[in-house]
């Protein structure tokens, strides 16, 4: 297997592992906010403030996960990209600035992914605690 295609794989890897983490991330944070709004309406069901909360930050491990680890996938997809881009340095300079475009983008929708995960991560707790 050549150099391209394996930077192919592994851009287009990324690619649908941040598209896929940012739908759960939607999906998690919809699901999660109707949740709320339904404890909200029914604190009667809890023993104790504890267990409200508890319930409420339910699952939010896995949201913070996927958002810390959309930045690592990004950056690896920089790395391997920049990588073979630089092992075939004897292309010209248009196509090495264009072969350097698309590890650089896999990275800005990492950082993308990671920073919606994280308000939506940081706007659920501050709303379990508040309830």
């Amino acid at each position: 297997m050549n150099l391209e295609k394996i930077k192919i794989i592994v851009e287009q890897g990324v690619a649908i592992f941040l598209g896929f983490s940012l739908l759960f991330l939607f999906i998690a944070f919809l699901s999660r906010a109707i949740k709320f709004r339904f404890f909200s309406k029914n604190l009667d069901k809890f023993n104790t403030e504890e267990d409200l909360i508890l319930e409420l930050q339910k699952g939010l491990h896995l949201i913070s996960s996927i958002t810390t680890n959309s930045v690592y996938i990004g950056l690896f997809g920089t790395v391997v990209g920049i990588l073979i881009t630089l092992q075939s340095v004897n292309l010209d300079k248009t196509k090495l600035v264009a072969n350097l475009a698309l590890p650089l983008i896999s990275t800005a929708a990492a950082i993308i992914v990671a920073i919606i995960g994280n308000f939506i991560v940081n706007y659920l707790e501050e709303y379990a605690n508040r309830v």
